[in-house]
């Protein structure tokens, strides 16, 4: 097994159980970063070997579109294609723009072969559901981020891998802000302290969960510099891993889904690891049901949200997180994120 990170600040936590798990999206459960730059480097080729662009020209044409496509912005006046198309249309050479559409296609086409999750990560996930409750949240543009969610199968009817997902650009607020973890510890019904929350972004990710009261935080960071120095930062994880597979080793796993909430501890077999958090996955809640009263009163806090006889009603007019919806038209709605184009 790969060597974890563990920090001693909050190592007593993990002797509560856990019942959900909480994921970022780019740069942790799909490499959005490093599948752009692929996409791109493949399409630079395209342009030279189909179309006879120089290839310092083709490299230099996908790289500008690549910068500019990070930097989405918010409430375009366009569809997500348009927007996309625009920026070909700018990058591409003069005696190249009649390609723009060609090329557009080219690329979403091979942006999405590389972002298509493993089958060994899509294994783990289902292994992990049924001890678990999983969810989505992710900062970034609505249309954005739910073409990437329905594109690669991340919330197909009941045999999604997910319970909840939530969009940033669908609610009133974003990642590092509490509000949107506890929205999603209450759609799951559990309490943060119920939750670990896995990211690669320390002030998005782990500042938001620890300012949400999860019970941990586990860090993926990036394969570049840490924009943050270390010796001046003030907020650490609980964990640090370095590829999303190690996260499986941490916990217990077990082969038949629960049918009701475990009270055991963590397991004392030759072969458990040396941690285990003890996985607890509720009765009626995912999959469709709606969470019972009893595991939505729990949740509390600034911008949660209080239930009554196993309905939810939302404080602070803040709208109620809904799961497998449509991507919503929401061209008009797009928050400003790194990588969430």
């Amino acid at each position: 097994m790969a060597s974890s990170k563990f920090y001693e600040r909050n190592h007593k936590k993990f002797s509560t159980k856990i019942k959900a798990i909480l994921f970022d999206l780019d740069n942790t459960l799909i490499t959005t970063r490093k599948a752009d730059v692929k996409a791109c480097k493949k399409l630079a080729e395209l342009l030279h070997e189909k179309h006879g662009m120089g290839e310092e020209e083709a490299d230099y044409t996908t790289t500008n579109y690549l910068k500019a496509f990070r930097k989405c912005p918010d409430n375009p006046s366009m569809s997500l294609e348009q927007w996309r198309t625009d920026l070909w249309q700018k990058a591409l050479p003069e005696q190249f723009r009649h390609l723009t559409y060609e090329v557009y296609e080219q690329w979403l086409k091979l942006r999405y072969h590389y972002l298509e999750l493993p089958n060994e990560l899509v294994q783990m996930l289902k292994q992990l559901r049924k001890n678990y409750l999983l969810a989505i949240i992710t900062n970034g543009p609505s249309n954005a981020q739910w073409e990437k969610i329905h594109k690669l199968g991340l919330n197909m009817g009941k045999s999604s891998l997910f319970d909840c997902i939530l969009v940033s650009a669908d609610l009133a607020w974003e990642k590092p802000d509490p509000r949107i973890f506890l929205a999603a510890c209450n759609y799951l019904g559990v309490t943060p302290n119920d939750c670990i929350m896995v990211g690669d972004k320390i002030e998005t990710d782990i500042k938001g969960a620890s300012e949400a009261g999860l019970m941990a935080s586990v860090w993926l960071p990036l394969n570049y510099p840490d924009p943050v120095d270390v010796s001046q930062r003030t907020i650490y994880p609980d964990i640090t891993i370095s590829n999303i597979y190690e996260l499986k080793s941490l916990l217990i796993v077990d082969d038949v889904t629960p049918t009701h909430a475990t009270t055991q501890g963590p397991s004392t077999s030759g072969n458990s690891r040396s941690l285990k958090l003890k996985a607890c996955r509720s009765t009626g809640v995912g999959n469709g049901a709606s969470p019972s009263s009893s595991t939505l009163s729990s949740c509390t806090g600034t911008g949660c949200f209080s239930s009554s006889k196993g309905k939810v009603n939302a404080s602070n007019t803040a709208p109620y997180p809904k799961r497998f919806l449509p991507p919503p038209d929401l061209d008009n709605n797009n928050s400003n994120a790194s990588d969430g184009s």
